[in-house]
């Protein structure tokens, strides 16, 4: 069951495109800082969490890290914005494709996204 994409915005800011293995070192690094220091991360004050995916192209299991807002006891608000640019993030292609395969950690807690079929 697929979810349909919002169109790409037409301004925003510019990312940079940086070699893929640079970034995938990158987000390896904040998957790794996640890991060890769990819900003590933060980024200019907001807490993170930890949102894995399965490829929307590949089927290969994605993890990165982002921030959050809390919507209740048992919900959690994450924006695809990319920084602000024009363009969607990865993960949001990933989301779309695969709205079941969607699993968060919260500190020590890993929790099924909504949609996710248990079992």
């Amino acid at each position: 069951m697929a979810v349909d994409v919002t169109p790409r915005g037409t301004r925003g800011a510019r990312i940079p495109n940086l070699p893929r293995p640079l970034m995938n070192l990158m987000v390896g690094l904040m998957v790794l800082f996640y890991g060890l220091l769990g819900s003590r991360v933060r980024i200019m004050g907001a807490p993170l969490l930890l949102l894995t995916t399965v490829g929307a192209k590949t089927g290969k299991t994605r993890r990165t890290v982002l921030g959050w807002f809390p919507d209740g006891d048992k919900s959690w608000l994450v924006v695809a914005s990319y920084a602000g640019a024009a363009r969607h993030p990865a993960w949001y292609f990933n989301l779309a494709k695969n709205p079941d395969k969607v699993w968060i950690e919260v500190g020590k807690r890993e929790v099924c996204g909504r949609l996710c079929q248990s079992g």
